[in-house]
């Protein structure tokens, strides 16, 4: 018997998932060249936070914490202290309070599926 077979749920499924999305970020900011000089810097936080609120998988969101995920991705990335945790934080907020932080519209999301989808055929 395979332990792939064995499903996830409830408290364990949200620490997969969590995990899940801190391993995405990681890898996304990883990519990034040089990421290591953009420690505190405004428009990665604004990249992570977008990742996370745009990042489409079957997690309920109002149980996993974006903000903190984006804070743990930062400090695994970082090894930020703890003065360097709040100001990550107080940015976080900042950048949902005014709005900064946007979800693509589903028609974007819809359109692209559809386009990717056109071009397989066509090769």
């Amino acid at each position: 018997m395979s332990t792939d077979l064995v499903p996830v749920k409830n408290n364990l499924k949200n620490l997969s998932d969590a995990a899940q999305l801190n391993k995405m970020v990681c890898c996304k900011i990883q990519s990034i060249p040089n990421f290591q000089t953009l420690k505190g810097d405004v428009e990665l936080i604004l990249y992570a936070c977008n990742i996370l609120e745009n990042y489409h998988v079957d997690v309920n969101a109002k149980k996993i914490d974006k903000k903190e995920l984006v804070v743990n991705a930062f400090v695994e990335l970082f090894s930020l202290n703890e003065a360097e945790k709040v100001i990550l934080n107080n940015t976080i907020q900042f950048l949902f309070d005014h709005k900064k932080i946007k979800q693509v519209k589903k028609v974007v999301v819809l359109g692209n599926k559809f386009l990717n989808w056109f071009m397989k055929k066509l090769s």
